[in-house]
């Protein structure tokens, strides 16, 4: 995360945005070597032959506008000249020269995926991975962490960082903290699945419960089923056997 900061911090108008792309491959560089990830060889040379690649297969991030992943990402001039991504990074989506005005997400990863390792167990660069400590990393997946950032004249914006710290602390209301267990025991949602006999009146009972004892929309309960049900699991698991046990187990409104 500090090194994703500390790049943001970097981004100023009339950069190409293709530039801060390769400078946090640089930076995964330095995490890989500084974890002994990639062990004997220099952080340019990782970066210059792609060892960084395989950790970081996507693109930096994307321009954020009317869509997700907004157009003209490419575009590079008022004519909309096109210009692609470069060949060793074909899922960069923008390569835009930055300027006063554009919205873009700043989101590096770093993951430990086999099908994107395995081809460098083999050839002359497969020494210099520790494919032990990568073995004990891939049951964690990786990480993604996303920016979005808004261009000026003088500065860069961090529009997630600053609602984060900003406007959200200005109405939260301060709670003692609690565990996660406690948390979903006294989740109103879960006392409603723990409260449903069974599947039967399917989606339109089930609606019904969660618009009255839930305090979400019932339709987001309904679509937060399916994750709520692994959270469920974790829950039961902990629990004596109960009745109430027992009924969470039966619940599933699919």
């Amino acid at each position: 995360m500090m090194k994703q900061l500390a790049l943001i911090a970097t981004m100023k108008a009339g950069v190409s945005y293709v530039d801060y792309h390769i400078q946090f491959h640089q930076r995964i560089a330095k995490l890989l070597r500084k974890h002994q990830i990639i062990t004997d060889m220099s952080e340019e040379a990782m970066v210059e032959n792609d060892l960084t690649g395989p950790f970081m297969p996507h693109g930096i991030g994307h321009p954020l506008g009317l869509q997700v992943h907004d157009v003209a990402g490419f575009m590079q001039d008022d004519s909309g000249t096109h210009l692609a991504a470069p060949a060793k990074y074909p899922y960069l989506r923008c390569t835009r020269i930055l300027q006063p005005g554009m919205v873009l997400t700043i989101e590096p990863g770093i993951y430990f995926i086999e099908s994107l390792l395995a081809p460098w167990r083999e050839g002359q660069f497969s020494k210099h991975f520790n494919w032990q400590k990568i073995e004990a990393l891939k049951p964690f997946g990786g990480i993604r962490i996303e920016d979005n950032v808004v261009i000026h004249e003088n500065n860069v914006e961090n529009m997630t960082r600053d609602l984060k710290t900003g406007v959200m602390e200005s109405w939260l209301i301060p709670a003692a903290p609690v565990t996660v267990v406690e948390e979903i025991k006294k989740s109103r949602f879960i006392t409603m699945l723990a409260h449903t006999d069974g599947v039967e009146g399917g989606r339109k009972r089930l609606l019904n419960r969660c618009g009255q004892n839930t305090p979400m929309p019932a339709t987001i309960a309904w679509r937060g089923w399916r994750v709520r049900r692994m959270i469920l699991n974790s829950w039961v698991s902990l629990t004596t056997g109960s009745r109430r046990e027992r009924q969470v187990n039966r619940c599933s409104p699919s």
